[in-house]
């Protein structure tokens, strides 16, 4: 007891903060012995009372008069931010495996099994499904996401998205998903908040074993012993030896996997018009061995020659055209077109998860159905599926193979390979338990890839070195204060750069926040109000998102008060009825997210939040809507015009006749080309940011953001107050 007191003394000369005193739970005790000792280390080193020669090992200063502020820069002892859990002796499960190996339903089963527990995952999909499944098992559930909250009576369980996980409640039980997102820059802070900090006697974690070293030393630094489970994969995945030698390769049941917007669409066109080479060759893509995909009809399922695979070297772009040689080789075919459902990130959930539920109703007898009949959303489901990385989490997909038309993704920096853990979670997708696929495969477009893919694949997945942090919102008040400075969003980035931080920790990326709390600085508002905007969903990437946050951000700041009728006018009426109708109903559904999230931060400013998610779900259906037909007329329309090449994206201009605007002679032909240049340009700044234009993304988000200030300040203008709407 004397030799904790002296470290608790020591520990106090150089101003770290302790447990309570009195607290006889055997994990404060050993995280104050912990603490004292390295504080009692450094005061034998001379470094009890700062001086002007001391230094710390941080990035900041530990001197003169920014004593106080170094003091709270110093980020190295975040266990200690969560008395309430370090007063509980925690029982800590790590349950690692690869996809489809049962983790997380393991994890699931003690979370039912407990009087009281909560479910936190990356997703809202993966919440609403947990959420639903225990209900249905008769465990009364509760769902808490940023954007809606569904209580059950007599529910002593919740699922929620991890941002939401409630730390001031005690539970018998919790379980955190997709444990490696502990490492991600942006995100990563909410899965260290919520390990270091959930009051639970059983905190069951689930992900790639790529997180074990990184949980280890988490539960060293709690003072508390992780327990270890390891899962292996339920059914064999095998990758294939050879690339598709055409999008006539792709059967039934294949997910073929782009990462841009534009690729996506193309892809979806493409796959819908070209007719399955299996329904004329008496493949099935359904049977015992691998999938119909590089096997030559004429020559009885012996190998392509690898002249006939060079024709796809381009198609790993994202291009996804049939080459012309093959085209006439192969002739028409069955000439029936194909039905392909389409999911990337910017749907909206409801969305994705009806268009997963058509792919696996097309699937569910283990990805038969090969005729090529094109069956459509209202025909039995969809036979393929084109989807982002999207498909890696939150829905469950009977797929039989991934075919990746692309190894390659632009990061929102630069374009580059896909990390062999990212290849693995999006792979593992294929042949999953119990979905009628006895074994999954993967394989890919371009000959080009199957290197990588192959090298991917047998590549170990790297250790996660770090769990992302950032500093509450009391640190940086306090920080904000001590620096005596005008700006909170100068204060929050200084202390991001500035803050200490030691292993296993490392501080994530939070320029999406300053860069929000920058932006609507001159409006008139509290530090928390600001950093509660700061916080919310808003990609500052996004023109039409900024634009809609500096203008309920305005309306708040003005009148306290914020109705729907903000963006109500701005939404769509009918289905969308091409690709740039679909994304501006994609940008309306995220501007009606926005208001239920800040109405859950704001209830009593944003006060119609049932209103907004009525509102919300009826664009949700639109576009639900709006994606069947597009998949149907794009099968029975020949894919839009983008099959020629790969080159093609179709008309996206609802069926005008581009020809007959050129044809349109005299002085008004100048001005009808002015008129559709602008948003050519637009698009085509669009399509550069998406497939790894750096400059035209960052153009899109300075114009963005210039015209979100604009809005702003004309918001401010009492002049002009008059013609928005209270």
């Amino acid at each position: 007891m004397r030799s904790m007191r002296s470290a608790a003394a020591a520990a106090a000369a150089v101003g770290w903060p302790l447990p309570r005193p009195g607290c006889g739970n055997w994990a404060c005790q050993h995280a104050l012995s912990a603490v004292g000792a390295r504080a009692l280390a450094l005061a034998s080193a001379g470094c009890a009372a700062p001086s002007s020669g001391s230094s710390r090992p941080q990035r900041g200063s530990w001197d003169g008069a920014d004593d106080e502020a170094a003091r709270l820069a110093d980020l190295r002892h975040p266990p200690l931010w969560f008395p309430l859990a370090r007063s509980v002796r925690r029982r800590l499960v790590a349950h690692v495996g690869p996809t489809n190996s049962g983790k997380t339903h393991e994890a699931l089963r003690a979370l039912k099994a407990a009087r009281s527990g909560i479910y936190c995952g990356p997703l809202r999909l993966l919440a609403c499904e947990v959420a639903e499944r225990l209900n249905r098992e008769g465990v009364p559930c509760n769902l808490v996401t940023g954007q809606e909250v569904r209580t059950v009576p007599g529910a002593r369980h919740t699922a929620a998205t991890i941002e939401m996980a409630d730390l001031e409640t005690r539970y018998e039980a919790a379980v955190l998903d997709e444990i490696q997102m502990l490492g991600d820059a942006t995100r990563g802070w909410s899965w260290t908040r919520a390990l270091l900090g959930l009051p639970a006697k059983e905190l069951h974690v689930c992900g790639d074993p790529a997180a074990l070293p990184l949980l280890r030393a988490l539960a060293a630094d709690c003072g508390e012993r992780l327990e270890e489970v390891a899962y292996q994969r339920l059914s064999p995945l095998t990758v294939q030896r050879h690339a598709l030698r055409g999008l006539e390769d792709v059967a039934p049941g294949d997910c073929v996997v782009a990462f841009s917007r534009k690729a996506l669409h193309r892809l979806r066109a493409n796959i819908a018009a070209t007719p399955w080479r299996g329904a004329r060759s008496g493949g099935d893509g359904s049977g015992s061995g691998e999938p119909c995909g590089y096997s030559d009809p004429s020559s009885s399922g012996s190998e392509c020659e690898e002249d006939d695979r060079g024709d796809w070297a381009a198609a790993g772009s994202g291009g996804g055209g049939v080459p012309r040689r093959r085209r006439r080789r192969d002739g028409g075919g069955t000439g029936l077109p194909r039905a392909v459902g389409l999911v990337y990130g910017a749907l909206p959930p409801e969305a994705r998860r009806a268009q997963a539920a058509l792919f696996n109703a097309g699937n569910g007898g283990g990805g038969t159905g090969g005729s090529g009949s094109g069956r459509g959303a209202g025909g039995g489901g969809y036979e393929v599926l084109v989807a982002s990385d999207a498909v890696g989490m939150g829905l469950n997909l009977h797929i039989r193979r991934v075919v990746f038309a692309t190894l390659h993704k632009y990061d929102g920096q630069s374009r580059r390979p896909l990390l062999p853990g990212e290849v693995k979670q999006i792979a593992g997708r294929a042949g999953r338990y119990r979905s009628g696929h006895s074994e999954g495969y993967v394989a890919c477009l371009s000959p080009e890839d199957v290197p990588l893919l192959q090298a991917a694949m047998a590549a170990p997945t790297p250790p996660l070195e770090s769990a992302s942090l950032l500093p509450t919102f009391e640190k940086i008040v306090e920080w904000h204060e001590a620096r005596r400075s005008r700006s909170f969003a100068d204060s929050l980035e200084a202390l991001c750069d500035t803050a200490a931080t030691s292993p296993p920790y490392a501080l994530g990326d939070a320029q999406n926040m300053v860069r929000i709390a920058r932006m609507l600085e001159p409006l008139p508002l509290s530090h928390e109000d600001l950093f509660t905007f700061a916080l919310s969903p808003t990609d500052m990437t996004d023109p039409a998102s900024v634009e809609a946050l500096s203008t309920v951000a305005s309306l708040y700041a003005r009148d306290r008060r914020v109705t729907p009728a903000c963006f109500a006018g701005r939404l769509p009426s009918e289905p969308p009825a091409s690709e740039a109708q679909l994304r501006r109903a994609e940008e309306a559904y995220r501007v009606a997210e926005l208001y239920c999230w800040l109405a859950g931060r704001f209830p009593g400013a944003f006060a119609e939040r049932g209103a907004a998610q009525g509102l919300r779900d009826g664009v949700a259906a639109l576009i639900d809507e709006g994606l069947r037909a597009l998949g149907s007329a794009g099968a029975a329309g020949g894919g839009g015009g983008g099959g020629g090449g790969g080159g093609g994206d179709g008309d996206s201009s609802g069926g005008r006749d581009r020809s007959s605007r050129r044809g349109s002679g005299g002085e008004r032909q100048p001005r009808a080309k002015a008129r559709q240049r602008r948003p050519a340009s637009e698009e085509e700044a669009a399509s550069k940011a998406e497939e790894g234009g750096g400059a035209a993304d960052s153009g899109a988000e300075a114009r963005g953001e210039s015209r979100a200030r604009r809005r702003l300040f004309d918001l401010l203008d009492e002049d002009a107050w008059g013609a928005h709407p209270k």
